[in-house]
């Protein structure tokens, strides 16, 4: 790994579609609470059926399952 970074120009930056800031809080709404993050996040997506449960896990040995939005249903 290399200390050097290369920040965007400001004319770059302008133009990004969220700022920094709004990076930052909505990288740290990620980590600490994911399953409103990615509630949030699935309401952007065009559902035919929409989900009524956002994650579902079970680490059990031998049988770990990990399931986002299973229950909806998306064109793709």
């Amino acid at each position: 790994m290399t200390d050097t970074s290369y920040p965007p120009s400001d004319a770059f930056a302008e133009n990004a579609l969220i700022s920094e800031e709004k990076y930052e809080e909505l990288y740290k709404q990620s980590v600490e609470d994911p399953v409103s993050f990615w509630a949030e996040q699935g309401k952007v997506l065009d559902w035919m059926e929409p989900y009524t449960q956002v994650k579902k896990t079970c680490f059990d040995f031998g049988r770990v399952d990990i399931k986002w939005y299973s229950d909806g249903v998306l064109n793709v």
